[in-house]
């Protein structure tokens, strides 16, 4: 509940500087969701980031299936702390100093020290 509410704010700080400082007529729509991934349909959005830290092994692999099959390509990805190099119908993103497809982030708690893997669906597996 405290990032959601950390990532709200933050979007809304976000949407005044958009506001200030750029044409809003091409302005994207950002919306914040918490709740069980299993019940919403990925088909929808253009970029998902979650938090998977507490993931087990099992619950990834089910993840990565949804993933796999919902969202559409071009359609981009952004995980903390675990990796999904193994999703075949994703690619990393290579945008990223080191071109490797991931950059540390720094957290709410600066004790802690994750890393962010960037993704992006390339094509639809039948």
């Amino acid at each position: 509940p405290d990032l959601a509410a950390k990532a709200v704010e933050g979007v809304e700080k976000l949407r005044k500087k958009m506001e200030k400082y750029s044409d809003t007529s091409n302005a994207c729509e950002i919306s914040i969701s918490q709740g069980d991934i299993f019940d919403q349909d990925l088909s929808q959005f253009d970029f998902i980031f979650f938090h998977a830290t507490t993931f087990t092994d099992g619950t990834l692999e089910m993840v990565k299936a949804k993933l796999s099959r919902e969202m559409k390509v071009g359609a981009r990805l952004a995980i903390v702390s675990k990796r999904c190099d193994d999703i075949d119908n994703f690619e990393p993103l290579d945008t990223v100093p080191g071109g490797i497809g991931w950059k540390p982030i720094s957290q709410v708690d600066e004790k802690w020290q994750l890393d962010c893997y960037l993704y992006q669906k390339t094509e639809e597996i039948d």
